[in-house]
């Protein structure tokens, strides 16, 4: 239980990878590092993902501002988008798995960076039917669904 009877939990995870196009020069790479992409055309998602804001950190750290080339909600529009070569998508690599990749690549981030989702609620609400079947679900899908 968390602070002030609030209860997160950890829904799942994955890496974070750049997601490149063929014949751009990162695109036969095994792994890429955050210092790579300084200077690249990046497309990521908008604000209210923590994946952007973690991004842009990692790049501060290095001391850069990344060359962000457009932001969305839509993981499928940053696929269209790298696909059409307006730059390079910073993304979970579970999306690539519902992507058409001939001619496209998902390099993971030397860094490991990773995309974490949690699930909040209040304690006293976890016997909701609603938070019971998401995490009968999530456990289901995911050998590694964490066990409170």
């Amino acid at each position: 239980m968390g602070k002030d009877g609030v209860k997160n939990r950890r829904l799942a995870g994955c890496r974070v990878c750049l997601l490149v196009y063929e014949g751009h020069p990162f695109y036969d790479l095994e792994e890429v590092t955050i210092d790579m992409v300084r200077g690249e055309k990046l497309i990521l998602m908008n604000e209210y993902f923590h994946m952007y804001h973690d991004f842009l950190e990692a790049c501060e750290v290095r001391g850069f501002k990344p060359l962000i080339a457009a932001k969305t909600a839509d993981a499928n529009f940053q696929y269209q988008l790298c696909r059409q070569k307006t730059g390079l998508a910073v993304v979970p690599d579970f999306a690539a798995e519902h992507f058409r990749m001939d001619h496209m690549r998902a390099i993971p981030f030397r860094e490991r960076l990773r995309w974490e989702v949690y699930g909040v609620y209040k304690e006293n609400n976890g016997w909701y039917s609603v938070i019971r079947a998401l995490e009968d679900f999530l456990r289901s899908q995911s050998a590694d669904f964490p066990e409170e």
